[in-house]
């Protein structure tokens, strides 16, 4: 490969990952499941495959009898994202909590494609919009009449003691936006949500969850 194909590489490579590495920290700052590694790693794999698809091939490109179709490495990086995405989707109830997270997953993975192949000034700009939906909307969500919050809960029991936690949050008209689980030793866990109350809801209501929820080992607001 010459030369100045592998300098431009690493250029994309970079920008790909400083791209994606800034979507991540919006996502870590709110205590979510996928991070700034996560993001920064998506979106570099997606553009070193795109460009792997774009000028890995090229010593056999025109060769006789060879067919290369790049198109296909584009498809199966866009459907291939989908078990991450997966991973961080959480539904209980009929509610559904960690879309949010998983389709900025899906957008970071467009970022790193369009960036591998050198559409710098969409990429960029998909990655500036991404954090407008994220920060600024959010705080449209907050002026609406749910205040939305984090609430920080260790638990003894993981799995009975986070349905119990969710009947004690429905009771109060709380909903559960997204949810990070951290396993602790044995069956403890420290569950990280991102809910959604009313007003006129006190948050000091939340240190009752210890009386009336007897595996609530700590609460953090």
């Amino acid at each position: 490969m010459p030369e100045n194909i592998q300098i431009i590489c690493l250029v994309r490579l970079i920008v790909a990952a400083v791209c994606g590495l800034l979507i991540g920290v919006e996502r870590q700052t709110r205590m979510k499941g996928a991070g700034s590694r996560t993001h920064m790693m998506v979106s570099l794999g997606a553009a070193l495959m795109t460009l792997v698809s774009s000028y890995g091939f090229l010593p056999i490109v025109g060769a006789a009898g060879v067919s290369v179709d790049v198109s296909r490495v584009a498809a199966s990086i866009a459907a291939g994202i989908g078990f991450l995405g997966a991973g961080v989707i959480f539904v209980h109830r009929g509610g559904v909590v960690g879309l949010t997270t998983a389709a900025g997953l899906w957008t970071t993975t467009g970022v790193g494609m369009a960036i591998g192949c050198g559409m710098y000034a969409p990429g960029i700009t998909a990655t500036a919009l991404m954090l407008i939906a994220q920060v600024l909307l959010r705080g449209v969500e907050r002026r609406e009449k749910m205040q939305v919050t984090e609430l920080v809960v260790g638990l003894t029991d993981g799995k009975g003691d986070l349905v119990r936690l969710y009947d004690w949050l429905e009771q109060r008209k709380i909903t559960v936006r997204e949810i990070d689980l951290k396993r602790q030793e044995g069956s403890s866990v420290k569950i990280v949500l991102y809910i959604a109350m009313p007003r006129h809801f006190d948050k000091a209501d939340f240190l009752r969850l210890q009386e009336d929820i007897p595996g609530v080992q700590s609460v953090e607001i």
